[in-house]
């Protein structure tokens, strides 16, 4: 099976970005390639991507000493 994947990016509609694949099948007696599937790859949801990104804020430190 062969793959190919586009390079243009697209709302799922969701609210996700994703890039779509597209898997070939091909035969060696038969030059033809037929489209077997096409999956969206790549999918990130809201919900996860704002958690993420509210992980990696930079916490102020809570110990140490205060500077009036």
């Amino acid at each position: 099976m062969t793959t190919v994947q586009s390079t243009v990016l697209r709302d799922d509609g969701y609210g996700a970005m994703v890039r779509d694949e597209a898997v070939l099948e091909l035969y060696a007696r038969k030059p033809r390639a037929e489209l077997f599937s096409v999956i969206p790859k790549g999918d990130v949801s809201p919900a996860k991507l704002a958690q993420s990104q509210a992980q990696k804020k930079e916490r102020p430190l809570e110990s140490g000493p205060k500077i009036d």
